[in-house]
Formats: structure tokens, sequence, C-alpha cells
């Protein structure tokens, strides 16, 4: 009987490490799913927002209102495309410059505290319009989403950061 592959002992060595390698895979692939879904929480809000800016708002003319308590919807796009209408991107970043606005603007966007918006055109002439901060050294998690418009006949390129 020595000398047989297949004895008593070999297969319960086997099981054991086959039970060891499926319990190192579960945990492995179930701490990976978790890191996943945080970033993926903060990204999907940084793409909703970026995708909402690229609507004309709701009311259309919402950059006209003295007040934001009529607004349903911030959009910064002159219809449904990627021309953007540069009343609605300055006012926009008075709202965002004005620290009684800003919160509002913030719900109006749903946008977590932690947010910026980022327009510059893409030949790095002119002034960019730069609306929140950014992020810090010590943020465990951000999120950056680009979306490309047309600015007063120029290409610009919006983006939008969120972290933690």
């Amino acid at each position: 009987m020595k000398g047989q592959y297949f004895s008593f002992d070999a297969i319960v060595a086997a099981i054991i490490m086959i039970t060891a390698f499926t319990l190192l895979f579960t945990y492995w692939f179930s701490m990976q799913y978790a890191v996943e879904s945080r970033t993926l929480d903060l990204q999907s809000n940084a793409m909703r927002i970026a995708d909402s800016l690229l609507t004309p708002g709701n009311p259309d003319s919402w950059e006209t209102y003295p007040q934001l308590a009529n607004v349903h919807q911030i959009g910064i796009a002159s219809g449904f495309s990627n021309t953007l209408s540069k009343p609605k991107v300055e006012k926009l970043s008075q709202y965002f410059g004005n620290q009684a606005h800003r919160a509002q603007v913030m719900n109006l966007l749903r946008c977590p505290s932690n947010c910026s918006i980022y327009i510059a055109r893409t030949d790095g002439v002119g002034v960019p319009y730069s609306m929140g901060g950014s992020p810090p050294a010590n943020a465990t998690d951000v999120a950056i989403v680009h979306r490309g418009g047309v600015l007063a006949g120029y290409p610009v390129k919006i983006t939008v950061t969120i972290w933690r």
C-alpha cells in the first residue's frame, strides 16, 4: 500500500488546499469590490454633474433670474448641445464665488461639498473659469470627469472634480 498517490492523506491535503485557495480568492475579490464601489460612487456623481452641466438648465434662462429659488436645474449649455452659453458660465462662476449662493448651487447640482468645476480653452489662451477649490494632498478618493464643449467659438475642456 505504500507509494500510492491517491491515499487518504493526499485526498485530505488536496481538500484543505482547495478550501484555503477558495477562501483566499473570495476574500481578495470582496475587498477589491468594496474599494471599487467607494470610488465608483464618486465617479458616477462626477459624471452626473458633468452631464447635467451640458444642458440648458431648468428654466432655460436661469441666468437671468435674480434669485435661485425658482431654478430647478443649473446647466451652462445653449440648448442640448455642447455649445456653452457665456452668460451662464459667468453667472455660475459668480454664484460659486459668492458664499451665500454657493450652497444653493451645490444643492441644485446635487454636488457634495468637495466639488470643483474648471472650464478652460484647450489652446490655453484666456482666463479659465475656476469654480471651487482643488483636492487637498490628504484626499482619500478623487474622481475627475472631463467633457468637451465650445465657448465663444473656441473649444474648451470642462473638468468636474469630486473628492473626499
